[in-house]
C-alpha cells in the first residue's frame, strides 16, 4: 500500500506540473494570435501615411504576417499535443491507482494488484537503478514561446518603405553622436557624426601607428539597453572598416568598456566581409566581390545597416542602400551597448576617408 501511495502522490504531483505546463502553453498561444493581430494593425497604420501605390507592399506584408504566424502557432500547437498527450496518459494511470484505495477485501486487492496495479507501477519506474526511482514523465516538456516576428518591418517600417520607394521617411534611425576620442590616432569630427585617422606622415612612430590605428575605435555617447534601435553608417568607399557594438559592462562604481564584448561587421582587403564576435571571425563575402553563403551583396557595402533588438537578443546588419541582410546573429546584451566604429588601418593614406553616422 505505501508503494501505492508513494506512486499515485508522485503521478498527481506530476501531473498538476504538465496542467500547469499546458496552460502556459495555450497562454503563449493566445498571446501569439493577440501579437499577430496588433501587428496587422500596425502595418495598416504605417501604410496610411504612404501613397496609394503602396498598398500592393501593405499586402504582401499581411501575408507574411500570416503566413508566419500559422508558422509560429503550428509549432505550438504541435508542442500542446505532446503536452496534452502525457497529460491524459497520466491521468488515466491516477485513476487507475486511485481507484485501488477503494478496494475493501484483500484478496480483491491482491487480484488487482497482479492485473493492473503491478504492471502501471512497474511502467513508472526507471530501469536499470538500484532504488525504485519513477521515471519522469515531464522531463522533455518544455513551453513553445512565442517567437512571432516581421524583423525591422515591425519596429521600422516606414523607413524601409522610403528606402524602397524614396517617399515617406518616419520613424528614421535616431540620432547618434560619437565621443570625443583621447586616442591621437583618431578624429571625430566637431558635432560628432564622423570620425578619421588623424593625419600622419612618417617620422617616429609610424609603423606603431600604421598598426595601432587598425584596431582602434570610437563609441556612441548615447548607449541602449532596451528595445528595438536601428542605425546607418556611411561607409563610402573605404578599404577597411568595422561598423558594430561594444557593450559597456559595469564594473564597481563606474561602468567600462569592455573590449572583449564586441560585435563587429568588418571589411577587409585580404578577407572582404568579416563578422567577428569577441574576436571569433566569420567570414560572409570573400575578398574581391565573391559572395558568401550569407551576403548575396556583390560588392562591399557603401551604407551599413545595423538593427538591434535587445528584447529577442539579436543584431542585424544589412547593407542599407538595398536592405539587404548582410548578417544576423544572437546576442545576449546584460549591459548597456553603444554603436562602435573602426576606421580601419591607415594604409598610407588610402583608407583615410571617414565613418559618418547617418542623420535624418
Amino acid at each position: 500500500m505505501n508503494i501505492l501511495r508513494g506512486a499515485l502522490g508522485f503521478l498527481v504531483k506530476e501531473n498538476r506540473e504538465i496542467e500547469g505546463l499546458n496552460q502556459q502553453q495555450a497562454s503563449e498561444i493566445i498571446k501569439t494570435k493577440e501579437k499577430s493581430k496588433s501587428l496587422s494593425a500596425h502595418i495598416s497604420s504605417c501604410f496610411e501615411e504612404l501613397h496609394q501605390f503602396l498598398r500592393r507592399r501593405e499586402e504582401e506584408l499581411k501575408e507574411e504576417q500570416e503566413r508566419e504566424e500559422k508558422t509560429t502557432v503550428a509549432a505550438m500547437l504541435k508542442n500542446d499535443c505532446v503536452i496534452e498527450n502525457r497529460l491524459m496518459i497520466g491521468r488515466e494511470m491516477e485513476v487507475t491507482l486511485q481507484s485501488a484505495l477503494e478496494i475493501p477485501e484483500s484478496d480483491h486487492f491482491l487480484e488487482w494488484w497482479s492485473e493492473r496495479g503491478l504492471p502501471v507501477i512497474e511502467g513508472m519506474k526507471m530501469k536499470d537503478t538500484a532504488k525504485p526511482n519513477y521515471r519522469s514523465r515531464v522531463r522533455g516538456l518544455s513551453v513553445t514561446p512565442d517567437s512571432l516576428n516581421l524583423g525591422l518591418y515591425e519596429t521600422h517600417l516606414p523607413f524601409c518603405m522610403w528606402k524602397e520607394m524614396l517617399k515617406v521617411v518616419k520613424p528614421v534611425p535616431v540620432r547618434l553622436t560619437l565621443s570625443s576620442s583621447d586616442d591621437s590616432y583618431l578624429k571625430v569630427s566637431e558635432g560628432g557624426a564622423s570620425v578619421r585617422h588623424a593625419d600622419r606622415k612618417g617620422g617616429f612612430g609610424f609603423k606603431y601607428y600604421r598598426d595601432y590605428a587598425a584596431t582602434t575605435t570610437v563609441v556612441s555617447t548615447e548607449t541602449v539597453q532596451t528595445g528595438q534601435h536601428y542605425w546607418e553608417v556611411e561607409v563610402g568607399g573605404k578599404l577597411d572598416w568595422g561598423v558594430g557594438l561594444k557593450v559597456k559592462e559595469d564594473s564597481g562604481k563606474q561602468s567600462v568598456l569592455s573590449p572583449e564584448r564586441e560585435i563587429m561587421l568588418h571589411l577587409k582587403p585580404e578577407k572582404g566581409l568579416v563578422f567577428s564576435h569577441d574576436g571569433v571571425e566569420t567570414p560572409l563575402m570573400a575578398a574581391g566581390g565573391d559572395p558568401g553563403t550569407q551576403a548575396e551583396a556583390q560588392v562591399g557595402p557603401r551604407r551599413v545597416g545595423l538593427c538591434l533588438d535587445c528584447d529577442r537578443e539579436r543584431v542585424s546588419f544589412y547593407d542599407a542602400d538595398s536592405m539587404v541582410l548582410l548578417h544576423s546573429s544572437w546576442c545576449s546584451f546584460v549591459s548597456p551597448c553603444s554603436l562602435c566604429l573602426c576606421p580601419g588601418p591607415y594604409m598610407e593614406g588610402r583608407n583615410t576617408n571617414p565613418l559618418t553616422v547617418c542623420w535624418y
